[in-house]
């Protein structure tokens, strides 16, 4: 999950670079400099970021791949690494409950 959560990280800061410049360029002033600014806005928080047309992610379960990225938010499921987190919790707990 925590991987999971780094790579959505990665996604969003994407998708926030875009979306900055998209505020921009619809305002009706296109000025590169301002443009640049929110990006760099972007990439002083997190230095790199994926492009969510490249990227895609699997789950597999029971010998079958399934898609846990989610192509209309640009991001891994959040139900996923959830799931994940909590499934590590629980083995965690069940070791600790074995050495009581």
């Amino acid at each position: 999950p925590y991987i999971l959560s780094a790579i959505n990280n990665l996604l969003y800061a994407n998708k926030v670079k875009y979306e900055l410049i998209k505020k921009i360029i619809k305002s009706g002033e296109l000025n590169l400099m301002d443009m640049d600014a929110q990006r760099m806005k972007v990439i002083n928080i997190i230095p790199v970021d994926i492009s969510p047309e490249t990227f895609t992610a699997y789950q597999i379960s029971n010998g079958k791949a399934q898609s846990i990225f989610n192509r209309e938010t640009g991001l891994i499921d959040d139900n996923y690494i959830d799931d994940a987190s909590d499934k590590m919790a629980d083995d965690f707990e069940a070791l600790m409950e074995l050495m009581k």
